[in-house]
């Protein structure tokens, strides 16, 4: 049984470039059509940064408050960090000892 695909046969004649082939031509078009598609990127791009640039901003505003600063919490801040600081003194001078597991 031969087999046979009717629409590859009229694919290949519709492709067909005439009696000859010219590869400068054809790469031409290529280089073109590749070039062309290069430069709309391009265009686009810079369309798109320019209008970032200069649109408006794309999260709501947030009014600012000048802050409020409360010397309780402060106080307790001092504190933790004071706590911290012994404790890093006592491992420093040798009050605490350490022993590696490995």
């Amino acid at each position: 049984m031969k087999f046979k695909i009717p629409s590859s046969a009229n694919f290949i004649q519709k492709i067909k470039h005439g009696n000859y082939m010219n590869p400068t031509r054809d790469w031409i078009v290529i280089i073109s059509i590749v070039f062309v598609v290069l430069v709309v990127g391009i265009v686009w791009n810079v369309f798109a940064f320019l209008g970032a640039v200069s649109g408006p901003t794309i999260s709501n505003t947030v009014p600012t408050k000048s802050a409020v600063l409360d010397s309780n919490a402060m106080h307790k801040v001092n504190k933790l960090f004071d706590a911290r600081r012994t404790e890093q003194l006592k491992y420093e001078s040798g009050a605490y000892t350490f022993s590696d597991p490995s």
